[in-house]
């Protein structure tokens, strides 16, 4: 079974449950489905499709970090993080044998 959360225009806040994919029930039009990615951030927070993240990445360029705020999108089989409309990295590279990652959800 699928994990989702569902923001509601109408009442103009999330709820979340689990829910079988074919028992949507009666929700407005207007109300955006975000299924969860299986992954938890830094904080220990549920990370959903359309969550805005802060990513670190390291780089070789005078060996500092560089941080890019993004919004997780499901595209191509795999969860990834969009920054200014490009993909800048792939969830699945943060991932720890907990399935915890080096993101932290900040919307």
């Amino acid at each position: 079974m699928k994990k989702f959360r569902v923001w509601s225009n109408k009442q103009n806040r999330y709820y979340g449950f689990d829910i079988p994919l074919h028992s949507f029930g009666t929700w407005d039009e207007t109300d955006r489905f975000e299924e969860f990615t299986g992954l938890i951030d830094m904080n220990g927070r549920e990370v959903y499709e359309g969550d805005k993240v802060r990513i670190y990445l390291d780089t070789e360029y005078r060996g500092k970090s560089q941080v890019y705020d993004g919004v997780v999108r499901f595209h191509h089989g795999t969860y990834h993080v969009y920054v200014d409309g490009k993909i800048t990295a792939t969830l699945s590279i943060f991932w720890d044998k907990n399935n915890k990652i080096d993101v932290i959800a900040i919307g």
